[in-house]
């Protein structure tokens, strides 16, 4: 949330797309800015000016990096929506899906594929495939553009971002519903998710890896213990993995 002179703006998403809400204190008008459903995370400029009538902002994706956004008041109580060096897809060979996956417990979960057209469709051609997943402390997954992730999709990678349940994609409900002693539904998300991407034909286990981060790491880890013929490889960066050591106050499980 940001706080201007002459409107409240509000961050968030609309099935995964991100939108930008702005609300006008004095009576409540409210404009809803819809990104383009191509980009998947916002970028906000730090600094702007309270007195400010044009908020900045800036939108990003797997495939595309940080371009130039604006929304800017206009006369009297309404708002206009523009766009500002938005550097758009360079052709139609690139494809951000958002789809659901059927969890243990039939709840949809939803996820975000990226991959791209003109290496071939990836769909029945078992191409291989990087799955990320956090599902924790009510947090947002990141789906934005990192360097590394492009160049394995200009490779013909399929990279999955797994939005399980313990993140805050879907509300503060969706958190919770992945906490404490329903922690197991993180777990159970992430194996629906790379599931689900086998049944459809995007890759096969022994094409598949993982990635977690921080407390991401715990689910990939739990994943492997349980199903390890779902997955060829795991990349765990700086993981949460020893609970007990944790609680007992020793960071990193010494």
């Amino acid at each position: 949330m940001e706080l201007f002179e002459e409107a409240v703006v509000l961050y968030g998403t609309k099935g995964l797309v991100p939108v930008v809400m702005v609300m006008d204190p004095q009576d409540k008008n409210k404009k809803l800015v819809l990104c383009d459903d191509q980009f998947s995370q916002f970028h906000k400029l730090h600094e702007q000016e309270y007195s400010s009538k044009q908020l900045k902002f800036y939108c990003s994706s797997p495939f595309l990096p940080m371009s130039g956004r604006c929304v800017v008041k206009q006369t009297g109580d309404t708002f206009r929506s523009s766009s500002v060096d938005v550097r758009r897809s360079a052709s139609r060979s690139t494809c951000l899906d958002r789809v659901f996956a059927v969890s243990k417990d039939g709840v949809h979960v939803p996820m975000t594929v990226a991959y791209r057209l003109d290496t071939g469709n990836p769909i029945g051609r078992n191409s291989p495939l990087l799955v990320t997943v956090y599902g924790c402390y009510g947090e947002l997954l990141p789906v934005s553009y990192q360097a590394e992730a492009a160049c394995l999709l200009n490779r013909g990678w399929v990279l999955a971002y797994c939005h399980a349940r313990g993140g805050g994609e879907l509300g503060r409900k969706w958190y919770y519903a992945g906490q404490g002693t329903a922690k197991h539904k993180t777990i159970e998300d992430l194996y629906a998710c790379v599931t689900w991407l086998h049944q459809k034909g995007f890759s096969r286990p022994s094409l598949t890896a993982l990635y977690g981060q921080s407390a991401g790491g715990m689910p990939v880890a739990m994943l492997c213990n349980k199903w390890p013929e779902a997955v060829q490889a795991a990349i765990l960066k700086v993981p949460l993995v020893n609970l007990l050591s944790s609680i007992r106050g020793r960071p990193g499980g010494e």
